[in-house]
């Protein structure tokens, strides 16, 4: 069976980017809207974004068959070098693939402007692998509206965080300001109330300065004041890292909200295959918050 896949890949690679010739052992299959379907996907990387993409598919009796695949950047875009981190995926008709424990095989061929391809190597994959509640377009759809309510619920929590922390950087200017505004506050006052008041003011003031130079120091004054100096650098510190982790959460809420407001773009005028592509966006979506709460994952994510 390995053989099949291995000549077709000779075949594309001998050609030379003229992939119409290997197309003549394999057959594409057309996919009816309401037909139970299974998901094969990978995390790969690549030297170009595809134009087009296709998966082969060996059974387990050794027929070939071509199925259309999508190819989206991993979010949040990475890149290795001069490669990029892409997330393909295609749907597979279950009736294809009958004993969902037969081990099939399939590769995904991704084909770039200029001629340019590329290929994953041969994977292993058996039915019972996918997802149960994503085997029908139905079902897909019904994921993906679930997940768009989640996203604008996101939407909705990062732009009450966003007012809370612009509310919050107001009042703290607010309160920078008091010392100032005292301090003009008591200028004020010192002109208005005339040379008598002055006077007297100033008298009082010299009293308390003579008081103060006789009082003499507590026996641990050195103590204290040292206390003092470490709490107040250790206040400052506390509020450097606070201001570090609020403006860290407010960047990641930005970035996750750009990257989801544009799946939501790229799903109108939904077909079949944009509902494949958006379900590879949410499942990598899903990686992303199993990786934050480190929660583990037992899928494979092959490379070429």
């Amino acid at each position: 069976m390995r053989r099949v896949c291995s000549k077709i890949l000779l075949k594309i690679i001998a050609a030379s980017g003229l992939f119409c010739g290997m197309l003549v052992s394999t057959f594409q299959v057309a996919l009816a809207e309401s037909e139970p379907i299974a998901i094969i996907s990978q995390t790969i990387s690549a030297e170009f974004f595809p134009v087009e993409a296709f998966i082969l598919l060996e059974s387990s009796d050794g027929e070939v068959r071509q199925y259309p695949a999508e190819a989206v950047l991993r979010a949040p875009a990475v890149s290795a070098g001069d490669k990029t981190r892409l997330f393909v995926g295609a749907a597979i008709p279950l009736s294809a693939v009958p004993d969902g424990t037969a081990t099939h095989y399939y590769t995904f061929f991704l084909i770039g402007e200029g001629a340019k391809f590329a290929a994953t190597g041969m994977q292993k994959w058996q039915r019972d692998q996918s997802e149960p509640e994503l085997n029908s377009i139905s079902a897909l759809e019904s994921r993906l509206n679930q997940d768009l309510s989640e996203i604008r619920m996101m939407e909705i929590e990062a732009k009450e965080v966003s007012e809370g922390l612009d509310e919050l950087r107001s009042e703290a200017s607010r309160v920078a300001a008091v010392d100032e505004i005292v301090d003009l506050k008591m200028q004020i006052a010192i002109f208005d109330t005339g040379g008598d008041d002055y006077k007297e003011e100033r008298d009082r003031l010299a009293d308390l300065v003579s008081l103060g130079r006789r009082m003499k120091d507590p026996d641990n004054i050195n103590e204290q004041l040292k206390m003092l100096s470490e709490q107040l650098s250790q206040t400052a510190q506390a509020t450097a890292m606070a201001d570090q982790l609020n403006n860290r959460r407010k960047e990641a809420a930005k970035s996750s909200l750009a990257r989801k407001l544009n799946l939501i773009r790229e799903m109108k005028n939904v077909d079949e295959a944009a509902l494949a592509r958006n379900v590879l966006s949410l499942r990598e979506s899903r990686r992303q918050l199993e990786n934050r709460l480190h929660i583990s994952s037992d899928e494979e994510n092959r490379e070429f």
